[in-house]
């Protein structure tokens, strides 16, 4: 079967039957990963070509065909979802704290396996970390040159270096504008962010929802790593809008001091300049906690495969047949129904749905 895959790696049916066997052979990791290439895929083969078995393309035009077999690919997704869902709902507390329970080290020697701008992350994550107790700092708007790289842990130094290493009337007149406590020391704090908390670099999360969350909401590809470097540049690229819009209102302020346009402009001006450092800080958690979401996602799929008395309940007929309805398996805690409904996303439009009816193909 993987002979033929490669060989009609364009073929949707092919994809979506080696993908159904796959889960059948209990791989979910592999039949997942089947089906979000197959869905990544433009223009595929005729679906009429490669049938297997007769009928399972519905549809008599190209176009009908392709969008039901898409349709079976997201489902069979979906039902790998519903499928850690109840296995972690029945699953020992012990195991499930293994699972939320995610260190830098066995983070970063996962991904040095198969994703090394990932690893990358990681390690300079962990680096910077260890180096200052924090994971965050406060980027210059200047995304390339000299200042590409520097880091800054609080407000005051980001805005002396505007001062001295982009000399511009803005900086001098814009301290006129601020609060003196807008420009003292805000440093970044590392307390518990939603969901999660991190000490002595491991990231302890406190359910799988927020990993439920980003596996219906990932692009029909999966999910891409994108470097350091980018990030910093798309936020660099946000931050210069601000600037302009700064600057606009700095010329345009009224010369009178006492006037209520004044009044009003100062403290337009005080919340953008709070917007910018808001926007400035770089968590390098933004990057690492999806890689950490996306590994308990595959310790969990791990999981159930080895589970086997989850597995008696999907049977060959199950994979092969319609979706099963949420609503009639038995031992979901109800911490996760809510998660039930939502698996009724559908893979590549980005949004999910609250409606249990979803669930049924």
């Amino acid at each position: 079967m993987d002979t033929a895959a490669r060989t009609f790696d364009r073929s949707l049916v092919v994809a979506l039957f080696r993908a159904k066997l796959l889960a059948c052979l209990h791989d979910y990791d592999a039949a997942e990963a089947e089906c979000r290439r197959a869905l990544a895929v433009d223009n595929p083969d005729d679906p009429a070509a490669h049938e297997i078995p007769l009928g399972s393309a519905i549809g008599e035009e190209y176009d009908d065909m392709v969008s039901s077999l898409r349709k079976q690919l997201c489902d069979l997704q979906k039902k790998l979802v519903l499928l850690a869902v109840h296995d972690w709902a029945s699953m020992e507390s012990e195991k499930q704290s293994q699972i939320l329970s995610v260190s830098i080290d066995e983070l970063r020697e996962h991904y040095s396996k198969i994703d090394q701008i990932a690893a990358n992350t990681v390690s300079e994550a962990r680096r910077f970390s260890k180096a200052h107790g924090s994971w965050c700092f406060w980027i210059c708007p200047q995304s390339s040159g000299q200042c590409a790289g520097k880091k800054f842990l609080d407000t005051a130094s980001l805005l002396e270096h505007l001062r001295n290493k982009h000399p511009d009337d803005l900086w001098v007149n814009l301290k006129s504008f601020l609060d003196t406590k807008l420009c003292g020391k805000f440093k970044t704090e590392n307390a518990s962010q939603d969901g999660y908390s991190c000490h002595d670099e491991v990231l302890q999360f406190q359910s799988i929802d927020g990993m439920i969350e980003l596996v219906l909401n990932l692009p029909p590809g999966g999910m891409k790593s994108e470097t350091l470097s980018e990030m910093r540049r798309r936020k660099c690229s946000e931050l210069a809008e601000i600037l302009d819009r700064i600057k606009k209102k700095l010329r345009a302020c009224p010369k009178d001091l006492s006037s209520s346009e004044f009044d009003q402009v100062r403290f337009e001006m005080q919340d953008l300049w709070l917007k910018f450092t808001e926007l400035s800080v770089f968590d390098y958690r933004e990057a690492v906690v999806p890689l950490a979401r996306m590994y308990q996602w595959k310790e969990l799929k791990k999981r159930i495969s080895e589970d086997g008395s989850i597995i008696a309940a999907w049977s060959i007929d199950d994979i092969f047949g319609d979706v099963p309805d949420a609503s009639e398996e038995k031992n979901v805690s109800a911490e996760h129904a809510s998660l039930d409904e939502k698996v009724g996303h559908q893979t590549g439009e980005n949004k999910v749905t609250n409606k249990s009816d979803n669930l049924k193909a």
